[in-house]
């Protein structure tokens, strides 16, 4: 190999380093529509810094409609005994 090709697998391997962050943004699924847009150019403009501020958001943003979806369930749940016990002693 000469320095010319060095060069030119340096410059290929920054640039996929560099573009490898929006591309998994992409591949990811964990946001849909105008916000995957968004999160896809602030990884690919601020690369791997925007890639795990992407991360760090989306995993919080998951465990809090999580969170939300546990706490829903157990209201449903506690309606549901009420309703229950009510029905019961109707009959």
């Amino acid at each position: 190999m000469n320095d010319g090709s060095v060069v030119v697998l340096i410059l290929i391997a920054l640039a996929v380093s560099n573009v490898l962050p929006a591309v998994l943004v992409l591949a990811s699924g964990r946001v849909r529509g105008q916000e995957l847009a968004l999160w896809f150019f602030a990884a690919l403009f601020g690369s791997w810094l925007g890639f795990i501020a992407f991360m760090t958001v989306t995993t919080l943003d998951r465990e809090k409609r999580s969170d939300l979806a546990k706490h829903a369930q157990l209201r449903q749940s506690r309606n549901l005994r009420v309703l229950d016990v009510s029905d019961h002693s109707a009959r």
